[in-house]
């Protein structure tokens, strides 16, 4: 879903569907939240990265925590001027980040496996920095998700050696 919401961003984003008349910016900024959103797992798909953890080994975990999950975040900012001029989608931002940031955060620290609980907490972390984001503090929240990037990294290689 996240591709086919990208996809159809660039085409309707195109030169040449400017030139044809089929340009249309709310759309456009639309599919990139939408895409964002799946990339990263927020509300109602959080439980998706969490299975996506589940693998086998830690480098699988690794994979996902430290770069799939902040795909999302890049993918905003290298795009912000077709999103961030409509309220409408800096409004949805922040909310579906701020519900993400409670909902995952509290379920971060009741899951019953390590690997899950970091999916979750980083589900939490991103969801602040979609707020962050919709704020217009685009350069700070890719500055947080390097730092928050890093930190996961160093916690799922940490993890299968602590005790839980």
């Amino acid at each position: 879903m996240s591709d086919f919401a990208l996809l159809t961003a660039m085409t309707l984003a195109s030169p040449n569907a400017a030139e044809a008349g089929h340009s249309n910016p709310e759309l456009v900024a639309g599919c990139l939240l939408l895409a964002a959103m799946f990339k990263s797992s927020q509300v109602p798909l959080t439980a998706l990265f969490a299975r996506s953890m589940e693998g086998p080994t830690p480098t699988s975990a690794l994979g996902y925590a430290g770069l799939s999950a902040h795909v999302g975040v890049v993918l905003l900012a290298s795009t912000a001027d077709l999103w961030f001029p409509f309220d409408e989608a800096r409004m949805g931002l922040a909310s579906i980040g701020a519900s993400t940031a409670l909902y995952s955060g509290l379920v971060s620290q009741i899951h019953a496996d390590r690997k899950g609980a970091l999916a979750y907490a980083t589900s939490s972390t991103l969801g602040a920095i979609y707020v962050v984001m919709a704020a217009g503090y685009i350069n700070e929240a890719l500055a947080l998700a390097m730092g928050h990037a890093s930190f996961r990294i160093v916690q799922v290689l940490r993890s299968p050696g602590s005790i839980n």
